[in-house]
């Protein structure tokens, strides 16, 4: 299961107690940059972790054999699969990585140049809130409705994957190329074959 649309997921594990019942327990995935973590739970409670945080490391949680689990903040951003609000932050770019989920900088500029509209702009027009509102249904439709589809890794001058889109992308760093790829699965084996090049 995946949390929300967070990189978060929960894998559960059936197994028989020493009394015949069933036992679930819980590998959860935490896949959030630095902080990123692998926790083993049973009955809300952590067994044990592959890092473990005590309260000098994090005031908001402590992740320790023995002590209850507790999940991120939830980012507080809208679905980008669900809903779209007004921007109120410094710049197009900015705003709508801030009013939604799911979604990063790069499909955010691919949003904004499929409207047609500037990432330094401040403020939407109304028309352009409608071209944006449009650009965000056609990718809610084509992530909604193909399972099969291709992606693509975007690698970056250091041939590390940088990121893998459900499209085709349109806008690329200096020295950054994309290589499509059959499914996720295939994309993910791929980067891990890339061999890091040290730049000057």
């Amino acid at each position: 299961e995946q949390s929300g649309l967070d990189r978060i997921i929960t894998i559960d594990i059936d197994t028989i107690g020493t009394a015949r019942q069933i036992v679930t327990k819980q590998l959860i995935f935490e896949l959030t940059g630095k902080n990123s973590n692998i926790i083993f739970a049973e009955n809300g409670l952590i067994f044990d972790s592959l890092k473990h945080v005590n309260k000098a490391m994090s005031s908001f949680r402590q992740i320790m054999p023995n002590l209850p689990y507790l999940a991120p903040p939830q980012q507080t951003g809208l679905s980008i699969l669900t809903a779209m609000h007004e921007f109120k932050t410094k710049n197009s770019l900015a705003a709508l990585i801030a009013a939604t989920t799911g979604i990063g900088k790069i499909t955010a500029s691919e949003l904004l140049a499929a409207a047609g509209i500037d990432s330094n702009t401040t403020a939407l027009t109304a028309e352009e809130e409608q071209r944006l509102a449009n650009a965000i249904y056609s990718l809610q439709q084509s992530a909604n409705q193909q399972t099969s589809a291709p992606v693509y890794a975007v690698i970056s001058r250091t041939n590390q994957v940088k990121t893998i889109l459900p499209f085709a992308p349109t806008i690329l760093e200096p020295g950054c190329n994309t290589k499509q790829l059959p499914d996720i699965n295939s994309a993910l084996n791929y980067a891990v074959t890339l061999t890091p090049i040290q730049l000057p």
